[in-house]
This record gives structure tokens, C-alpha cells and sequence, in this order.
């Protein structure tokens, strides 16, 4: 399996991918995660009807949920999926690099503590206020109408380009020493930029809307990768969407890697820089016969959107849990698993997650004995288990963008 290490669309896990990646080569990094929203997001596409499309014309983009329980909860489990994905970050970014974290209220007061443990306090250099103007008031507070944007650098030796924004005047009278100029919306002057950025949001008639939920505006890229990169460096995007960091990066003659789990975030990527003749590589995860057993458990604990668990005791047969605390095993084998393998893992696996519903992928597939005992166990305990091979996995998983729904509500 191949790495490329510019200009370059992954899909899949960041964290497997970014573990692959060598230590001190991106210039700059920038990446809008999930925020704890507890959502699932779909992407819209005009002029299409039927098929595998819902009612709205819509298909599943991402899935953001922490399950169920107390915000608190929710929240920890938010805080522990990022945090090894930082450290990361941080560690394939150079030394003069500079990281950008984006927010909202959900979760930016865990996250800036996150960050500071991780990148150091005395590296925080702004937190920026991107301010915009869109509807939805609400009548019970005031409208939150702003994202934070967290900038930290690696050390105190880092790539900062000064940039100049107009500052609109009432007048343009009593000034010494300041150029005043005016365009149609008055008179102004230009001073450094400050944290308050007032860039427009996305609205559906412009020309780089692509429906693609949260997709952010090009100006605000334009900002940060103008500030924090020079032309031919690199610039990191590990929740790269439907590719706004990885176009803007293009466009001014930087390279670029991106990084998402959604496969319809990343042909969607594709497809916007091929328009531009970018023409990245497309890197898919693909299952080797020669992985360790490590890798096997993450590969396809990654691909239902779950997450690999080293708290949960091996003789349990739990290898990971899904979004929904679902129970995952992954056999790694050289023959097929068998009845007895299934049985285990109800009365142990499923008893401890406590759940109905659970998985078990094996490398080399399953017995006649064992989709007998899984299915004996849906008509007379009313679990559901799912018995996938990493094949199955891989087909279902790459074309998942055109069903409308989420992985794990695929691996039924």
C-alpha cells in the first residue's frame, strides 16, 4: 500500500492514515471535525429523483454521534476520539508549522483545554472569532452567529505572513496620517487583520456551493492558508469533507493532502480539483492479507465507523464498539470461524456491551455452522449479528456514498 505524500485524497480513517505518515512534513494544518452535535449530515444534489436517493435528494455525507446519555458523556467520548488524532496532527507537523482547530459552542471550551495539553499553553497564538450573517434566530437567546477557530504553532518559530483588511469608517474626515479610500461600500482604511473575521457563509446560489453539509467558504481558507504557508508548502487537511482546504491550497500553488472517512466527502474532493486540473490521487484503504493482526482489527473496525477500544478485556471478544456502543470482534485467522466462535461471542462480547446488536469480521470467513448459529440466534434471542469478511466490508464501504445511509446501519 502506497503513500503519497502531496497532493493526495485518502479515505478512510485519519488516525490509520496519519499513523503511516512520517514525523515533520506538513507546513500547515487545518481540519473542521465533527463538533458534537449529536447529527447525521447529508449532502443535497439538485435536479435528481429516486433511486438511492430519499425524498429530500439527498445522501448520507457523515455521521456525527456520540450516543446517547448525559452531554457530559458525550462529550468525553468526543474529547477521547480526538485527542489521539491531534497528537497526530501534531506530530507529522514540521517544527515552523502551524495548526488550526475549527469549533463551535458544543465543544470549544474541552477542546481548547485538549489542545493546550497537547500542542503546550505558551504555543497558543489566536483564538479567531469568524463571525457571519444568516438566519435561524433564535427567540430564547442570543443568535449564535460565530465559529472559534483555535490557532496554535509547534514552537516559537513559525510561519506568520501579515495580512491587511479594510476597516470601514463613518467618515472620512479627522484622520492624520492614514490613506483613506472608499469603495461602494464607503470609506475605509487598511489595517492588519485582527481575531474578529466577518467572511460571508455559504449561501445556496453561489457558484462554490456544493450542498455538502458544513461546507466552509473559500475566503476563510484563503485567510489561513495566506497567513500560515508560502507557496510550494504543504498543507494538511485530515477532516478534509468536500475539499474547500485542499482547492484553496491548489489554487495558490500549494500542495496539498486530504484526509476523510466518507467516501462521498472524497470523490466529492476529487471531483472539484479534476475541474481545476488538480487530478489528485485517490488512496483508498484497501484490506492486505498481510496485515498483522493489529492492523486487521483496525482496518475494519475503522470501516463501520467505530473505534478500536484497548480498555476492553480480549477474553470478552470485544475489539472495538461502534458509535452506537454496538460490540465488534475481528478474527484474524487463517480458516474459517466457526459455530462456536459465534456462541462465544454472544455469551461473552454481547453480554458485556449489553447490547442486541453486534459484529464479527474474520479475515478468511465462516462456516455454514456459524451463519446457522447467528441466524438461530436472531429467530430465538432476538440478536443480530453480523458475520463480514473484510472483501464484503471494502464493496459496501467504497460505495456507501450512494445510500443514504450510515455504515453501521448498512452491516445488517
Amino acid at each position: 500500500m502506497g503513500l503519497k505524500l502531496e497532493n493526495a485524497i485518502y479515505t478512510g480513517d485519519n488516525l490509520y492514515w496519519l499513523r503511516q505518515f512520517p514525523d515533520d512534513f506538513v507546513d500547515l494544518i487545518y481540519i473542521d471535525p465533527p463538533w458534537c452535535t449529536n447529527r447525521k449530515y447529508n449532502q443535497i444534489f439538485r435536479g435528481v429523483k429516486g433511486g438511492l436517493f430519499n425524498e429530500k435528494n439527498e445522501l448520507f455525507a457523515y455521521m456525527d454521534m456520540w450516543g446517547k446519555g448525559r452531554i457530559e458523556g458525550r462529550l468525553s467520548r468526543y474529547i477521547d476520539y480526538m485527542r489521539p488524532r491531534v497528537r497526530e496532527l501534531r506530530r507529522v507537523l514540521r517544527k515552523t508549522g502551524s495548526f488550526y482547530f475549527h469549533c463551535d459552542w458544543h465543544a470549544s471550551h474541552y477542546i481548547r483545554l485538549m489542545l493546550d495539553q497537547i500542542f503546550g499553553y505558551e504555543n497558543f497564538q489566536n483564538e479567531i472569532v469568524w463571525f457571519y450573517k444568516t438566519g435561524g434566530l433564535s427567540k430564547e437567546r442570543f443568535g449564535r452567529k460565530h465559529d472559534d477557530i483555535y490557532f496554535y504553532t509547534k514552537s516559537k518559530e513559525y510561519t506568520f505572513n501579515l495580512q491587511k483588511e479594510k476597516s470601514y469608517l463613518s467618515h472620512k474626515y479627522g484622520f492624520k496620517n492614514i490613506e483613506i479610500k472608499q469603495d461602494e461600500q464607503g470609506y475605509y482604511s487598511e489595517v492588519y487583520s485582527r481575531d474578529v473575521w466577518d467572511i460571508p457563509a455559504l449561501r445556496g446560489n453561489q457558484p462554490e456551493t456544493l450542498s455538502y453539509p458544513t461546507q466552509k467558504p473559500e475566503k476563510l481558507l484563503e485567510k489561513i492558508i495566506k497567513a500560515s504557508s508560502n507557496e510550494g508548502d504543504l498543507v494538511l487537511d485530515a477532516f478534509c469533507g468536500c475539499g474547500t482546504t485542499s482547492m484553496v491550497a491548489h489554487r495558490f500553488k500549494r500542495k496539498f493532502i486530504g484526509i476523510d472517512r466518507s467516501p462521498l466527502g472524497c470523490v466529492t474532493t476529487r471531483n472539484r480539483l479534476n475541474k481545476v486540473n488538480s487530478f489528485p490521487d485517490m488512496i483508498n484503504l484497501k484490506f492486505d492479507e498481510n496485515m498483522s493482526w493489529q492492523q486487521a482489527q483496525q482496518w475494519c473496525v475503522s470501516y463501520i465507523g467505530g473505534e478500536v477500544s484497548s480498555k476492553l478485556s480480549s477474553d470478552k471478544g470485544v475489539d472495538g464498539l461502534t458509535m452506537s456502543g454496538n460490540p465488534i470482534q475481528v478474527k484474524h485467522h487463517k480458516s474459517p470461524i466457526n459455530d462456536s466462535v459465534v456462541a462465544e461471542f454472544i455469551s461473552k462480547g454481547m453480554y458485556y456491551a449489553k447490547k442486541k446488536k453486534g459484529y464479527i469480521f474474520s479475515t478468511n470467513g465462516f462456516t455454514q455452522s456459524a451463519y446457522s448459529r447467528a441466524k438461530e440466534a436472531k429467530e430465538k434471542e432476538g440478536l443480530s449479528i453480523g458475520l463480514w469478511t473484510p472483501k464484503q466490508v471494502e464493496e459496501i464501504a467504497n460505495r456507501s456514498f450512494y445510500t443514504n445511509q450510515a455504515l453501521e446501519d448498512i452491516f445488517e
